[in-house]
């Protein structure tokens, strides 16, 4: 576990951390050699360590944040101003021991406390470019990336060919002031990564706005789904729009868009926005036709087949961002569990339904899990809820992870645990000379109470991170049957690197550890072919009324359907 908090971090902040601690022991041990008759070198010697921590701030801080700059250091310049305090307080001979011990400790306990404020801010690894313009401080960040990002070798990236493409246009976005543009340059970087853990965010909101409305595209009044015949409808129709007065309503068939089939139109199509990553190559063919919708200038051609059976073709002009309307159409593939995170719950007499939201308890406790491979508190508070669905007739049960957020996979490993007898690791690594190495592997003891009960574990594209370890470990248990309209969003390792760009207004988030099978070998995370490494045991068809239903009912139709399977297919 030290070995994957040593490799975790950058070099400036472990540079900090252990400076204070060994300097005050190699202090402590200069007192003895050099005697009272050069104690004035000693004493002098004490502000050593705050000249060093001052010169250390000037070049880390932060431009345009020092806040964080401050929060991430500022346990270290405590712990400089206490060898400092004990150098001069020491002069007074009775209390020379006392005070050291003291010292000693308040050094220790701040220096610890830069580690925790790392840890908790999850920035493991931390990287300055503040003070240099847009296109050196990306420049820089893609130099970073190809260093630092732990599937590079996986994904076999060529960051050479995307700095190349994108800190030209950086350029002249600077030149122009366009911060919008420089955003979905940003934007861009993430996509050509195919990992939704690497992430933008922008403390200009406006600038955000702006670039989510140009990304989306225009507003023509209408959405589109791709259905399992390979027809595209349209969905999220506006009745006030012209697409509308001219015939198209929802479930209406669409042929051709701007003059090109919707099939060749939707392959060109590259579906990135903020909160919609997709990293399998099944996951953005899925999204394709609803991100074509906003792909168009002041008008497009919408050919589609109208009640009378006939192929028709209409000009709509466009009506402001599709930016509403992508969201409004995306949404039902990217939906939560109807309940709270480990809700329990009968759904008729003999079906249970357990749902996870997230994998998040206690940040302390979920860390200690994490190191011991354990966690008790999870296990016994699963094994109780399923225990008193047992006693109410349970024979088969749902276990609903769709738009689960993630968190910590102790707490997945926990879930599963009591689902297989067949053990397995808990496992983080890092790149090391393009070879994958195993910094930190724990056993994950497994009782299999439940491995006999059969189990719908339903998913969707936004089930993420250790999501996606949970939905990793079900699917290995043969008792479980993985449903879905769509695989999970394909994205496990952790999340530990952070690179601020000019004046803090930009941040890219990536990950920096590895999350490892018991083979020591990637999991989950696509390679350069980018498919799917999670498999659907049964994909839920998307026929004509099922999609129409998504928009329209009330009820939970997705749950519906993983019930009436579990009831007549799973006896």
């Amino acid at each position: 576990m030290i070995e994957l908090i040593l490799d975790s971090i950058d070099g400036p902040t472990l540079f900090i951390w252990l400076f204070m601690p060994l300097y005050f022991i190699g202090f402590l041990i200069l007192h003895k050699l050099i005697g009272e008759k050069k104690a004035w070198i000693w004493h002098l010697l004490g502000v050593l360590p705050v000249i060093v921590f001052i010169v250390f701030y000037g070049m880390n801080y932060t431009k345009g944040d020092t806040s964080y700059s401050s929060g991430r250091y500022m346990f270290s310049g405590i712990a400089a101003l206490c060898i400092l305090v004990f150098s001069q307080i020491s002069r007074i001979k009775r209390i020379f021991t006392s005070s050291a011990i003291v010292s000693g400790f308040l050094v220790m306990a701040f220096s610890f406390g830069t580690i925790l404020a790392v840890m908790v801010s999850g920035d493991m690894k931390f990287y300055n470019y503040t003070r240099m313009d847009w296109a050196e401080s990306l420049d820089n960040a893609i130099t970073t990336l190809d260093k630092q990002y732990v599937l590079r070798d996986h994904k076999q990236l060529d960051f050479e060919a995307i700095r190349s493409e994108l800190v030209p246009r950086a350029e002249k976005a600077q030149a122009e002031k366009d911060k919008a543009e420089y955003l979905n340059i940003l934007y861009d970087l993430c996509y050509n990564l195919h990992d939704g853990h690497v992430r933008v965010a922008c403390s200009d909101m406006d600038a955000y706005s702006e670039a989510i409305s140009r990304r989306a595209g225009n507003d023509y009044g209408l959405s589109m789904v791709r259905l399992e015949n390979g027809e595209f409808i349209a969905v999220c129709v506006d009745e006030r729009s012209e697409a509308f007065s001219s015939g198209i309503e929802n479930g209406t068939v669409i042929t051709e868009w701007d003059g090109v089939t919707v099939e060749e139109a939707a392959e060109t199509v590259k579906c990135y926005m903020p909160r919609m990553a997709f990293s399998s190559i099944e996951n953005e063919r899925f999204m394709q036709p609803i991100f074509l919708a906003g792909r168009g200038g002041e008008s497009v051609e919408a050919t589609f087949i109208d009640k009378q059976g006939s192929e028709k073709t209409v000009r709509l002009e466009k009506r402001g961002s599709y930016s509403g309307r992508l969201t409004a159409a995306a949404s039902p593939f990217m939906r939560k569990g109807t309940h709270d995170n480990f809700h329990a719950e009968m759904l008729n007499d003999n079906c249970g339904y357990l749902s996870i939201t997230v994998e998040r308890n206690d940040d302390i406790k979920d860390f200690i899990a994490f190191a011991k491979g354990e966690y008790p508190e999870i296990r016994d508070k699963v094994r109780k809820q399923l225990k008193d669905l047992e006693a109410q007739g349970m024979d088969r049960m749902i276990v609903d992870i769709r738009g689960n957020d993630g968190g910590m996979e102790d707490i997945a490993n926990a879930v599963v645990s009591l689902f297989t007898d067949e053990e397995f690791y808990v496992n983080a690594g890092r790149l090391a000379d393009k070879k994958v190495r195993s910094t930190h592997k724990v056993k994950v003891g497994c009782s299999g109470e439940f491995k006999e009960l059969p189990v719908v574990v339903l998913v969707n594209l936004d089930c993420a991170s250790s999501g996606d370890v949970l939905a990793y470990r079900f699917a290995k248990c043969p008792n479980v049957q993985m449903m879905g309209m769509t695989s999970t969003w394909n994205c496990a390792q952790a999340v530990a690197g952070n690179i601020k760009l000019t004046d803090s207004e930009f941040d890219i988030s990536f990950a920096s550890i590895l999350t490892l099978g018991d083979n020591d070998e990637i999991i989950i995370d696509a390679g350069p072919d980018r498919h799917s490494s999670i498999a659907l045991d049964v994909k839920i068809p998307l026929e004509k009324d099922y999609v129409l239903s998504l928009y329209n009912s009330e009820e939970d139709v997705e749950l519906q359907y993983a019930l009436d399977y579990i009831e007549n297919k799973m006896k």
